[in-house]
């Protein structure tokens, strides 16, 4: 089946110009000879798995492959189909969404941890968990002691609005003195409620000329009344059974 080509010198290669056929286009198998043109190449029939020709064009690309049916076919993906185990995914192909068994990351499979550390999270809102310090571990327990005010700027105690004392950490400190010289606290409760059993508070006077007296009753459960100079002490506990501050200790 001779050929006519001609050379391009643009592009380097033979280009087809015809092919002489032993068999004429179209015809039937004892017709004689003819040239077929290029564009009728073009237009032969494909090769299938039952008749020869031609081979079907490919549509680009370099991954596709030829099958014996005369079309071109995306391989199939041969990559792992099924994970099992402690990481499960599949069966199937493409992209599989992987799971991690319950209970099966281990100690020694997580991140090593700073030393004298313990996993939590202090940020204040959803978050990975962190390695947090003693300090900071103290502070979520509410176990850091917390001051308000100091001797020098005490918190103001009005007689008819007693302490407004607020927080949830376990042991509190509360510097006071009376508002506009010595008070004698008339509220009800004398200081504002806990927030659980076992709350400590300790209230230090600040100021001799401002002197806070706490009497027995309304709210507090006292080895009498309590009279609060400068450096004066009284050390309270929150018993919610009975919603009263109950004396622990004075030094006045």
């Amino acid at each position: 089946m001779p050929l006519q080509t001609t050379f391009n010198p643009i592009s380097g290669q033979f280009d087809l110009i015809s092919i002489v056929s032993l068999a004429a286009v179209g015809s039937s198998p004892n017709a004689n000879a003819a040239t077929i043109s290029a564009a009728q190449v073009l237009s032969l029939q494909p090769f299938s798995s039952s008749h020869p020709g031609v081979v079907p064009a490919s549509g680009g690309g370099t991954s596709n492959y030829l099958r014996a049916d005369g079309s071109w076919q995306t391989p199939p993906d041969t990559g792992i189909t099924e994970l099992t185990g402690d990481v499960t995914a599949g069966p199937g192909n493409g992209s599989q969404v992987a799971t991690i068994a319950n209970g099966a990351v281990s100690n020694t499979k997580m991140a090593n941890m700073a030393n004298n550390t313990i996993k939590g999270n202090d940020s204040g809102g959803p978050a990975a968990p962190q390695d947090l310090s003693a300090a900071e571990v103290l502070a979520i327990l509410g176990l850091v002691p917390v001051i308000t005010g100091t001797s020098s700027a005490p918190s103001a105690i009005v007689a008819g609005t007693g302490v407004a004392f607020t927080g949830s950490a376990l042991i509190n400190t509360w510097y006071i003195e009376g508002s506009g010289g010595n008070v004698v606290v008339s509220a009800n409760p004398q200081i504002a409620a806990g927030a659980y059993s076992g709350q400590q508070l300790r209230l230090i006077g600040a100021n001799n000329a401002a002197t806070v007296q706490f009497s027995n009753g309304t709210g507090l459960m006292l080895n009498g009344s309590c009279t609060l100079g400068q450096g004066d002490v009284l050390s309270l506990e929150w018993n919610a059974t009975g919603s009263v501050w109950v004396e622990a200790s004075r030094n006045n």
